[in-house]
Formats: C-alpha cells, structure tokens, sequence
C-alpha cells in the first residue's frame, strides 16, 4: 500500500546534499539550522513543507490507482506540517534535513503512468562515490 510521510533528521556527513555541498554544486551548506527554523516558527517545534505541483500530481495517480481517499487529501494540499518534537533534545546550531516522501509498492510504481514525467534536467549532477557525472548520467 502506498504511504506518504514527512521527515526531519539530523543532517548526516554520508548524505546526498553534503556530497554535493563538497564538490562544489550548491551555492550555500546543505540542510537547515534547526535555530533558524525555529526562529521562522516562533519556536514551534513543526514547521510546512511546500508540495510541489509534481508530488501533488503523484499523489493524485496513486490514490487514484489504489482508491486511497487519505493521499487524495493530501493531493489537495499545498504544503504540509513536519513535526520537530522530536529533534528538541539537539543543539539549536545542529543541521537537519526535512522533506516528504511517497512511498510505492513495487506493483504500484509498475502501474502508475510515468508518462508524464519531465525529462531529466541536465542541471542536475549525479554523484557516484568520489566522481561527478554532470547531466543525465543514467542514459548516458
């Protein structure tokens, strides 16, 4: 059964967007500063999530694909809340990263019309180990 899930983490020295922090893709040090969050929050431990007009369109197929009228509800949505509660035994200065995720039963992903997808942005840089490979590195 399809699942839909906000996270928040501490932001850890193996993920994606320090690799990319290092080598030099991003312009500014990867994740949040969780006092900066909560400065924006007024000290909530929960913020929103934007979701993109993409997750929304997922969102939408599989609920209707598999008749789940709560993902339909959030297809709905604009943005999402993302609990913190659980970060507040951490240093204020600690980085997090937070996000949302669909995740698809492998009967699911065969089943849902991919046909729409964007082709890859050649922006958009893989990065396999010590090596960067610029573009659409999957067809290459």
């Amino acid at each position: 059964m399809a699942t839909f899930r906000t996270f928040a983490e501490v932001l850890r020295p193996d993920h994606v967007q320090v690799g990319a922090y290092e080598a030099g893709l991003t312009c500014g040090p990867p994740g949040l500063v969780l006092a900066e969050v909560l400065q924006r929050t007024g000290g909530v431990y929960e913020m929103t999530l934007p979701l993109p007009p993409r997750m929304r369109a997922d969102l939408r197929d599989v609920a209707e694909l598999t008749s789940d009228e709560h993902l339909r509800r959030i297809a709905e949505l604009s943005e999402v809340s993302v609990p913190l509660g659980h970060l507040r035994h951490l240093d204020p200065q600690t980085r997090i990263v937070v996000g949302a995720r669909l995740d698809l039963t492998d009967g699911e992903g065969l089943r849902l019309d991919r046909s729409r997808q964007a082709p890859p942005d050649p922006g958009i840089a893989t990065l396999l180990g010590d090596y960067v490979l610029p573009g659409d590195s999957e067809n290459a």
